[in-house]
């Protein structure tokens, strides 16, 4: 039986957020309250279409329902190069319902999947949008600025000699062939360009002149991931000559680059054995 129509005048508000359902595609508007993680306040909202949507599903947290938004490989500049590292709890398509909505959230699940694309295969572009230039970002170890054209590192005194001695490093977006973000800590975290033709990062991130150190306050996620994702779809959008981000090759380098953070977590004792395995499975399917 055929799920019902969709009353485009209806929203569901959740706990973290509020979804609007458009003829286009699913509205999120996240919720200002201070109990929401700042990413998400920091974004405000997003328009995901249809067509980026694999599936939506519904999960029982705790007791409470809640649904959940599936994207196409290469179709969110955020997803990309977050590249899984994400907590729980900072899930950009994940509404958190009360109790009473439960049957609510299993009508909205089947008429979202009605109407989304209903398949895994990448997206041929990126289908969201993000933050558009000019933009900054202050790193532990200097500043990145983005202007639309071109990518500009520049070192302050925190930076290692290396790094000083070098100069500021300036890379238009048609030379980049990718962009690593590392999830921030007290002490870890980075912004890593990688220029065509570079395979595998040559040095420590310390020394890199493609690394913007994070750390000691530098580098939030609300500030960095969406730098990051910024600089992403700029460069899978085919703003320059490269521009296929979908690619076997850059997406199992993001993985690998994952996968080291998350050991890192595990390491430090922020992530069990299991949550580990689980993430990790999670990010070698995508490759």
């Amino acid at each position: 039986m055929s799920s019902p129509e969709l009353d485009f005048d209806l929203t569901l508000a959740g706990r973290n957020a509020t979804w609007a359902f458009t003829p286009a595609g699913v509205q999120v508007n996240y919720s200002a309250s201070k109990g929401v993680p700042r990413l998400l306040r920091r974004i405000g909202q997003r328009l995901v279409p249809f067509e980026a949507i694999t599936s939506a599903t519904v999960h029982d947290d705790d007791g409470l329902p809640s649904l959940a938004l599936s994207l196409r490989p290469g179709s969110d500049p955020y997803t990309e190069v977050a590249a899984g590292q994400l907590p729980e709890d900072y899930a950009l398509y994940r509404l958190e319902l009360d109790q009473h909505q439960a049957e609510h959230a299993l009508r909205y699940k089947d008429t979202i999947n009605d109407r989304c694309a209903l398949t895994d295969e990448p997206a041929p572009r990126f289908l969201l949008d993000t933050d558009t230039a000019p933009l900054r970002l202050r790193g532990f170890d200097g500043v990145a600025t983005f202007d639309g054209d071109s990518v500009r590192l520049s070192w302050g005194m925190k930076a290692s000699l290396a790094k000083q001695a070098g100069g500021d490093q300036v890379y238009r977006i048609g030379e980049l062939a990718a962009v690593e973000w590392s999830l921030p800590g007290f002490v870890r975290g980075h912004l890593r360009l990688r220029p065509v033709g570079v395979l595998r990062p040559q040095m420590d991130v310390i020394d890199d002149p493609h690394t913007l150190l994070f750390g000691l306050g530098y580098g939030a996620v609300a500030e960095s991931l969406p730098f990051a994702a910024a600089l992403t779809a700029a460069i899978g959008n085919g703003s320059g000559p490269i521009g296929d981000l979908t690619s076997a090759g850059v997406r199992a380098e993001q993985v690998a680059a994952a996968i080291r953070t998350l050991g890192g977590l595990m390491a430090d004792g922020l992530l069990s054995r299991e949550e580990f395995e689980a993430k990790k499975k999670h990010l070698l399917d995508q490759i």
